[in-house]
């Protein structure tokens, strides 16, 4: 009942299209208020999580009603703003059954920076091309070609950014923090199209930079980013031993970073280093560490999650190949 009064409403609206661009201000306004701001280096802040996972739907339920408004209404830059956030934010949860969710509000955040004629040099545009471009990644591969080219793009525009910086004489933390970002997101995606060779570069000229802005306690996200790409490298090199060795320490560094035992980017990290394991031949240290895995994926607030799905297949997959077939069943 409460879906097609609302339905009713929204259809009652457009045939008053100022009446519905005020109170759609309204419902903005409010929750852009609630909204946190992500950090502008783009690292992720779980001291945000509680907060950004309750106004997260109500930002994507402000997406549709916008980019299904009939006439369209004329999107603003922060509203483009607002939208990117809620694309950070399901990012930073790691679940990629919301991809389509992402993937919708990011592509009518960029969309309004077009019909805005926002500056195609302008830093929120390579933020959002930054996010897609993760969750292209779980479109399959038909979209890597893509994906690798929207994290060119943001690097290009953060390379320009850095560029008049130093010009200026007057280089950001940020800036430089952005830059190699995008490096080492496009190591992600050479390494998404089996180009391991060109993605270790690009992982190691990242690692060089870090290692001038500290050592490991002090920029423990960098340098666990890291840890688990090179990792996950070296584990498709077949060079196992040496990969277990990266994506311990990438669970490490990133326990560090967020001052816990248990969040998604953890769970994933674990998840690759008891992938490693096994193909070391560490089969039982690999299965423990997948029961772990599945128990904490399948308590709230994960749930039904794709991530639950995915660690509930690998288990039944190690228990088939350890021949225990009704416990894989």
């Amino acid at each position: 009942m409460q879906r097609s009064l609302q339905h009713s409403i929204l259809l009652q609206l457009d045939q008053e299209p100022g009446v519905r661009s005020a109170i759609f201000h309204q419902a903005f306004e409010v929750i852009r208020l609630a909204t946190p701001k992500p950090s502008v280096k783009q690292i992720p802040n779980p001291k945000l999580w509680p907060q950004s996972n309750k106004v997260t739907p109500h930002i994507v339920s402000l997406c549709r009603n916008f980019s299904q408004s009939v006439p369209p209404m004329q999107g603003t830059l922060e509203f483009a703003q607002l939208l990117y956030y809620g694309g950070f934010f399901l990012w930073e949860r790691q679940d990629y059954s919301t991809t389509g969710d992402a993937v919708l509000i990011l592509s009518t955040s960029l969309k309004i920076l077009n019909d805005v004629c926002y500056s195609t040099r302008g830093q929120l545009r390579a933020d959002i091309l930054a996010i897609m471009g993760m969750f292209y990644d779980q479109l399959g591969p038909s979209k890597y070609e893509e994906a690798l080219e929207m994290r060119e793009n943001a690097r290009d525009i953060r390379q320009f950014i850095k560029n008049q910086e130093v010009r200026d004489d007057n280089v950001t933390p940020a800036a430089d923090t952005l830059l190699y970002n995008s490096l080492n997101d496009e190591g992600i995606a050479q390494m998404q199209l089996n180009r391991f060779h060109e993605a270790e570069k690009l992982f190691t000229v990242c690692l060089r930079k870090y290692q001038t802005w500290g050592p490991e306690e002090n920029v423990p996200f960098e340098y666990a980013k890291y840890n688990h790409n090179m990792g996950l490298v070296r584990m498709c090199q077949g060079r196992f031993p040496e990969a277990v060795k990266s994506l311990k320490k990438s669970v490490q560094l990133e326990e560090l970073y967020e001052g816990s035992k248990s969040s998604p980017l953890i769970s994933l990290f674990a998840y690759d280093l008891a992938c490693a394991l096994f193909h070391a031949g560490d089969v039982e240290s690999a299965l423990a560490m997948h029961l772990e895995i599945l128990s904490e994926r399948e308590t709230p607030p994960w749930g039904c999650s794709q991530m639950a799905l995915l660690s509930c297949y690998t288990v039944g997959a190690m228990y088939h190949h350890m021949g225990e077939l009704e416990k894989a069943e």
